[in-house]
């Protein structure tokens, strides 16, 4: 675990450094990033007001969000969050690698491989959307059932399907 916190925590966030300024400098017009960030808004909007229901889809990634963009009221700050959202998945990554190999030298390679993942950057790169905040919750949720570790294993699982509506279809393969 030593390890963990003198090498993991430096390379996290090397690749958030990377792709947040990244996904700063591809949106680098602040008027694209305004539009893009007030489409997602107006979009979440119109669909709670069509259906109440929909609203749980938001809970989750606003509620963790809002005090952040309180402090720094700027559409980039969405953009670095989820940036560092995205590089926590590689905490579980981390930690189920080096349970099963007991190398903590392999398990980092295995939490490197996950950060700069190509699909994770493009994600990562696409506009700001709550599909990146379940990439770290499903990480969590199955680690924890690796561990046999019931209690936050249904928190992780709970917070996974408050989210975003599709990822019930991946909780059922679990």
């Amino acid at each position: 675990m030593i390890l963990f916190n003198k090498v993991q925590t430096p390379w996290q966030g090397v690749c958030t450094l990377y792709f947040g300024l990244r996904s700063k400098s591809r949106r680098s017009g602040v008027l694209t990033i305004l539009l893009n960030v007030y489409g997602f808004i107006k979009r979440h909007y119109l669909r709670c007001m069509a259906s109440p229901r929909y609203l749980r889809i938001l809970v989750i990634p606003f509620l963790i969000l809002t005090p952040f963009y309180w402090l720094f009221p700027n559409p980039l700050t969405l953009l670095i969050l989820q940036t560092f959202i995205i590089s926590l998945g590689a905490i579980p990554v981390y930690m189920m690698a080096n349970d099963k190999l007991k190398n903590p030298l392999l398990s980092l390679s295995f939490s490197l491989a996950y950060l700069f993942y190509p699909n994770t950057g493009i994600v990562n790169l696409l506009e700001f959307h709550e599909t990146p905040f379940c990439m770290p919750l499903l990480l969590f949720t199955f680690y924890f059932l690796e561990k046999k570790r019931w209690f936050f294993y249904f928190i992780f699982l709970f917070f996974s399907l408050m989210v975003k509506e599709n990822i019930s279809i991946i909780i059922t393969f679990l």
